[in-house]
């Protein structure tokens, strides 16, 4: 069934039918799924925890860190996400409810058009952040002794640029219309766009080809550098390696989505829009569990109720900067900072 919306103002009603092709169970069964690894699997259990862990329960530990203070942000967009995610999705996939709700939603859509707002505005969040967060790891690399300090310095503007500037991308949705068309046996919000050429895809399309293009180019140079140290890391270039082409099979398959809506909406089909919501779910519900898996000191706060210093010692390198000479030196200490496993 093809909708085609046939209005002349934005205050006209939209009327739709319900596309009963689709088998309610089959469809109940993906909302089912769904909730069930958005919930506790990634976008709100653990973002949650780790946003705790970082800013409150052992913020003297994280908040000293530059990666963890923006990687927090991640965690906050993503957690935000999730409402917006379960309320959408579950008026798209329950076949047996749309009869029903419809005719209560053929008028403007004032709340889903803020449902519409907060998601593409922490999508394009999300995209600076992947952009600031590989940055901040080949700077890590380049400048080991100062680069805390660097970023520490700038980081009232970074938030600044993270959570302001992608409202540069949300003025078309603003002023257009919202409303219901029928999608997978119920139906899901859509905007009219006002300004034709801005459309939300562009947008997201250049945010994410420049947060692929520092994924790709700040990871080279950092494994590069590890690779070229007297002492490289050995665990490090590991985990670094598993995380970055995580994010970045991720990333390459939501540009490629994000191509297709911006300039070839007429060859989509809801299979497209599937695979790009289940693209959104691999990186939000993947990031804190590869984070708590790669990071020991993270997952051991997460996890573990001792405190750190009743851990076995481990094996840790500690910078030591002194005004003539910068050296590093394996030392064999208690468990006290961050490490990766």
């Amino acid at each position: 069934m093809v909708f085609v919306l046939n209005i002349t103002n934005d205050d006209d009603l939209v009327v739709f039918e319900c596309d009963s092709s689709y088998d309610p169970w089959i469809e109940i069964l993906k909302c089912i799924l769904q909730i069930s690894y958005l919930i506790p699997g990634g976008k709100s259990y653990l973002n949650f925890i780790l946003l705790f862990t970082i800013w409150f329960k052992h913020r003297d530990t994280y908040l000293t860190s530059p990666f963890f203070v923006i990687y927090s942000t991640d965690c906050f967009v993503s957690f935000l996400m999730i409402f917006c995610d379960i309320i959408s999705r579950f008026i798209m996939y329950v076949p047996p409810l749309c009869p029903i709700l419809s005719p209560y939603f053929f008028g403007p859509q004032i709340f889903f058009k803020g449902v519409m707002i907060v998601v593409n505005h922490s999508k394009t969040c999300k995209f600076i952040i992947q952009s600031l967060l590989v940055l901040n790891r080949m700077t890590c690399v380049m400048f080991p002794t100062s680069h805390i300090k660097m970023w520490m310095k700038r980081m009232k503007w970074l938030m600044v640029l993270i959570f302001v500037t992608p409202a540069a991308t949300d003025w078309n949705l603003v002023i257009s219309r919202v409303y219901m068309q029928p999608l997978f046996g119920g139906f899901a919000s859509e905007y009219t766009r006002k300004v034709p050429w801005a459309k939300q895809s562009r947008f997201q399309l250049f945010f994410i080809s420049v947060a692929l293009f520092f994924t790709i180019t700040c990871y080279s140079y950092t494994l590069h550098s590890l690779i070229t140290l007297p002492h490289r890391i050995i665990t490090a270039e590991r985990t670094l390696t598993i995380a970055t082409a995580y994010v970045s099979i991720g990333y390459v398959v939501l540009a490629g989505m994000q191509f297709f809506f911006a300039f070839f909406p007429y060859l989509l089909s809801n299979a497209f829009f599937a695979i790009a919501l289940l693209s959104y779910d691999f990186l939000n519900v993947g990031s804190p569990v590869i984070m708590i898996v790669v990071t020991e000191s993270l997952r051991h706060h997460v996890f573990r109720s001792k405190p750190a210093e009743q851990e076995n010692q481990s094996h840790v390198f500690t910078v030591i900067k002194s005004r003539r000479l910068v050296s590093y030196l394996r030392i064999k200490t208690k468990f006290s900072g961050f490490s990766v496993s």
